[in-house]
């Protein structure tokens, strides 16, 4: 047999199992899925106008080793991008609505001659938005890139680019008046300019109000933002001076409540902005009178002492002036619940402290007869205890409340107004409403008038329902409850 010839009988016998190997157990490898077109940033997706919207989406994405990372919206994953070539005037706002279990990201990048620079961002949750806007560069090329939260599955979106000229209350100097208060007005922060303040957080655009300092010397807002960051600072303009006089962020619930003293007749402007990572959008401002800081000498002592209450926020303190002779003793006796701060003062100076539950006392001296003063300041935690009354809205949970119910409104109270009370009683089944002619101290202001109309409903009551009505009354008190008394030591 020739050499040639038992080659070939052995390569066929090598090819035939080969081939019997192959069609018994050995497959061809599957092609790789292939990632969205518009992958990576050369590949950019065209969006030609305003308002664009395309559908995508970040399965099989990938991340290119030189796409930014470094961002105060965190890391992303999986990335898509978009472009546009030449952006005109006005806001560029980039809306990503994500789909299923998507927790999506977007970042505007504007274009440089040899680099990228990002300018905004914004994230969403899970099957949520992600939002982010900028003021445009006219002429000036931008990318958006789109991906996900780090950990979270890939899915699909859709992409809304808009152009939106800013808001008419953009600039300070055309800030919205908001007429008498209280009043609640709607507004959002798309669109709106950057205002080069960073208080409380605040990055980017914010929109403007303004207001007349209230005759109560103190002005109480609030801003709800949803599930946004959302940041509310105030400032007093002088003239042509404008002084910041404090900003609030939002909490965990999106709301945000600050209080301030104020002059009356004098303007007063509030800004409306987003905190850094956060998505432009809608919010809810309210803005009410609020009870402004007592002063020396402050209302005068009844004999048999008074009882009244401070919260932090929309009553900060209260003042009672008591003349004591010289040379006598006096015996003061104070009490409160949660323990409030109570001082014995002359002036300017301190010359007792009290404990929440105690007495002290005092004999004027040589010099020392005349007038004096006992002030009372609400305690530490009632300050944030009167930011959650002002800010949880409780009305969906009227209906459950089954007990007897009487609503006692005050007809001048400027903080809490009558028709919000007029508001709950309708929303309590059977409730009874009746008014009284006082401010937010009905209590205090007129006590026989509060007495005689509590005990004229409970008097109509029967006992079962009495019952009822005590089972339903809360353990704990929301704001400080003060009693204070003097008398002479014989």
């Amino acid at each position: 047999m020739s050499i040639g010839r038992h080659f070939r009988q052995h390569f066929v016998a090598y090819l035939a199992l080969f081939v019997a190997l192959s069609s018994i157990g050995y497959a061809a490898p599957t092609a790789l899925a292939a990632p969205p077109p518009n992958d990576n940033r050369d590949n950019a997706q065209l969006l030609p106008t305003f308002p664009a919207v395309t559908e995508g989406t970040t399965v099989d994405a990938t991340v290119e080793r030189l796409d930014p990372q470094r961002s105060p919206c965190g890391r992303v994953d999986a990335t898509v991008w978009y472009r546009i070539e030449s952006a005109p005037d006005g806001t560029i706002v980039a809306t990503v609505q994500a789909s299923g279990a998507l927790a999506p990201v977007v970042h505007i990048y504007r274009r440089n001659s040899s680099n990228i620079a990002e300018v905004a961002c914004g994230t969403g949750k899970a099957g949520g938005k992600a939002v982010a806007s900028v003021a445009a560069v006219r002429g000036a090329g931008y990318l958006i890139l789109v991906g996900h939260k780090p950990g979270t599955p890939n899915g699909d979106f859709q992409l809304r680019a808009d152009l939106i000229l800013p808001p008419d209350n953009d600039d300070r100097n055309e800030a919205s008046a908001l007429g008498r208060l209280p009043t609640t007005i709607r507004g959002s922060t798309l669109g709106a300019t950057s205002d080069n303040y960073s208080g409380c957080g605040m990055s980017g655009g914010g929109v403007w109000y303004r207001f007349r300092g209230p005759a109560t010397g103190r002005a109480i807002v609030q801003l709800a933002a949803g599930e946004r960051d959302g940041v509310v600072a105030a400032f007093h303009r002088i003239r042509g001076d404008v002084r910041e006089i404090g900003c609030q962020a939002t909490d965990r619930h999106g709301r945000a409540v600050l209080g301030f003293a104020t002059e009356r007749g004098d303007q007063y402007l509030l800004l409306v902005g987003d905190r850094a990572g956060s998505s432009p959008g809608e919010f809810t401002l309210t803005i009410r009178p609020g009870e402004a800081p007592e002063r020396l000498p402050g209302h005068a002592l009844p004999h048999g002492g008074v009882r009244g209450s401070v919260d932090g926020l929309t009553d900060v303190n209260d003042i009672w002036s008591v003349r004591l002779a010289q040379g006598r003793t006096y015996r003061i006796s104070f009490s409160s619940a949660p323990c409030a701060v109570a001082r014995l003062r002359r002036g300017s100076s301190v010359l007792r402290s009290f404990n929440c539950r105690g007495y002290t006392t005092f004999t004027p001296g040589e010099t020392g007869g005349g007038r004096y003063a006992v002030e009372v300041e609400a305690p530490p935690g009632t300050r944030r205890q009167t930011e959650v009354d002002l800010t949880v809205d409780l009305t969906d949970a009227l209906g459950r409340i089954s007990a007897p119910t009487l609503v006692l409104a005050s007809t001048d109270d400027r903080i809490v107004p009558a028709d919000q009370s007029h508001a709950l009683a309708s929303g309590i089944a059977g409730a009874r409403y009746a008014e009284i002619p006082a401010g937010h101290g009905a209590p205090v202001e007129d006590a026989v008038g509060f007495v005689d109309r509590v005990t004229a409903f409970l008097d109509e009551q029967p006992s079962d329902g009495l019952d009822d009505v005590a089972a339903q009354l809360p353990e704990a008190e929301v704001v400080a409850h003060a009693s204070l008394q003097r008398g002479q030591v014989s």
